[in-house]
């Protein structure tokens, strides 16, 4: 109804005093009705979510445990008004652990947590009464956590060691012959791109595949160590068995190394770190005979040597 037609209405029954009369007794009937029916006593609930915490993880339990509460509270209908009117907690935390206090079997009287629902008028019952805790020893298993990765550096900028797990290792615990099923538990894939410095972050681990074993940990943490690099170059000279450097001769007998090293390292690089040979496969007589790098430093990138191949002459 718009505004001017309450107004209208209102002049007119002001004009009708039987009209008025009537109107006046109905909206005192209905003031008095509800302040009737709020002064009576009622009951009423609400249902929470409930969280339980500290469940000792080398146990489970031998019951289902109750997923929710029903807080019921009794009053007037003022009190049960007020009560609808309050913000309700997410969720009602229950601390097994401390509960327990190292017992395996618990009954827990459920009404020692309305306090938990704040307000003046609390709940008179909590259904269910009584919360049963009983738990029994499970198998346990430790496994090694393996993230999946990839790395995007940006140029002259590379991994400065083995990326850092924290915990690099989960408990699993379940039925015997699933836990034996199961050696390493990867993580969801990390795709790290433009990197050039140290890197932190989490990683959720997949338990798709692990249904009926419980997991110690959702996730880990990593931790990636990056380095600045630079270009290195060492001329080295390709070495021959023994037994045939009296009847072959390269040419060229000397190649050159190239490599990517971090900045702090490329002065403690040094000829004598490397080594470089070749070897004609008798009988078999190839045009060229193909550079191995057998010694290297280890924490290089990209190595390359220039040539790949040598020619050779085998003196009679």
């Amino acid at each position: 109804m718009k505004k001017g037609s309450f107004f209208k209405l209102f002049e007119r029954l002001k004009g009708n005093q039987k009209a008025w009369i009537f109107f006046s007794c109905l909206l005192l009937s209905i003031v008095f009705w509800v302040f009737t029916s709020l002064s009576r006593n009622y009951e009423t609930s609400i249902v929470i979510p409930v969280s339980y915490r500290n469940i000792p993880f080398s146990h489970h339990s031998d019951n289902n445990l109750p997923k929710r509460l029903e807080f019921r509270f009794s009053g007037s209908g003022f009190e049960l008004f007020r009560v609808h009117l309050r913000d309700e907690p997410d969720s009602i935390l229950i601390d097994v652990g401390k509960l327990l206090n190292g017992a395996k079997n618990l009954d827990f009287p459920t009404i020692k947590l309305r306090n938990q629902f704040p307000g003046e008028h609390q709940a008179n019952k909590l259904i269910p009464e009584i919360i049963s805790f009983s738990f029994t020893p499970r198998n346990l298993k430790r496994v090694p956590v393996k993230i999946n990765h990839s790395v995007h550096f940006q140029k002259q900028f590379g991994q400065a060691g083995d990326i850092i797990l924290r915990p690099d290792s989960v408990d699993l615990s379940g039925p015997q012959q699933l836990l034996d099923k199961v050696a390493v538990i990867e993580t969801q894939p990390v795709n790290l791109k433009n990197i050039k410095s140290n890197t932190f972050g989490s990683a959720f681990l997949i338990k798709d595949n692990l249904n009926g074993i419980t997991v110690s940990a959702d996730y880990v943490y990593y931790y990636l160590p990056v380095e600045q690099y630079t270009e290195g170059m060492i001329e080295l000279p390709v070495e021959l068995p023994v037994s045939q450097r009296s009847r072959i001769t390269l040419f060229p007998n000397k190649v050159k190394v190239s490599f990517q090293v971090s900045i702090q390292r490329y002065r403690q690089i040094s000829e004598s770190d490397f080594q470089v040979v070749a070897e004609v496969p008798f009988p078999d007589v190839p045009n060229h005979l193909t550079l191995k790098l057998k010694r290297y430093p280890y924490g290089l990138h990209q190595i390359r040597l220039q040539p790949e191949t040598v020619d050779y002459l085998i003196s009679e």
